[in-house]
């Protein structure tokens, strides 16, 4: 028994040194085990953060836009009001044959088309003038603030003979629904 007891107390630090050793062994395995699941996860939020700064900048983008796209649909809703009241169209057309300094004798208006995202106000123009005039007046149609579209244009001699002339324009105007 005494010489168990001395090879039990020799062979005791070796043990101790073993289990010692396999416990920091287990420990140092534990924690290289969390690191690679640390960095997994860094990893994860790398991308969940690159991709929150594409959505962001695309944002940005976005909001960067919105004054042009206001202005943009602002300018449409000149080119194409609401309002789809002829006496609107007459004004218009009146104040662009008087910058134009030329006279428009009538104007009259084809029945409503409705279109699917705007209404097509169909009109017949009728204008007595030189040819300058006309040049002057669908250009000023063309650079109006209401869309205005020419779609026939016939020419012929105005009722004083040349040089002045007589054209009729069959154009249509449009308003959004």
């Amino acid at each position: 028994m005494g010489d168990l007891k001395a090879l039990l107390l020799r062979i005791l630090p070796f043990v101790l040194v073993a289990v010692v050793l396999i416990g920091v062994g287990f420990t140092i395995r534990t924690q290289v085990l969390a690191l690679a699941e640390a960095r997994n996860a860094a990893q994860y939020e790398q991308l969940a953060i690159s991709a929150a700064k594409a959505r962001l900048d695309t944002l940005l983008q976005y909001k960067a836009d919105e004054s042009m796209l206001q202005e943009r649909t602002a300018r449409a809703e000149l080119l194409m009001p609401a309002e789809t009241g002829e006496g609107a169209v007459v004004r218009d057309i009146q104040a662009t044959a008087d910058a134009a300094n030329a006279r428009f004798l009538t104007v009259r208006f084809g029945e409503l088309a409705p279109g699917e995202k705007y209404n097509e106000i169909p009109m017949q123009i009728t204008f007595e003038g030189r040819y300058e005039e006309m040049l002057s007046l669908l250009d000023g149609l063309r650079n109006r603030s209401r869309a205005i579209r020419v779609d026939e244009l016939k020419v012929g001699e105005g009722g004083e003979g040349l040089p002045q002339i007589k054209a009729d324009i069959k154009a249509s105007a449009f308003s959004l629904k």
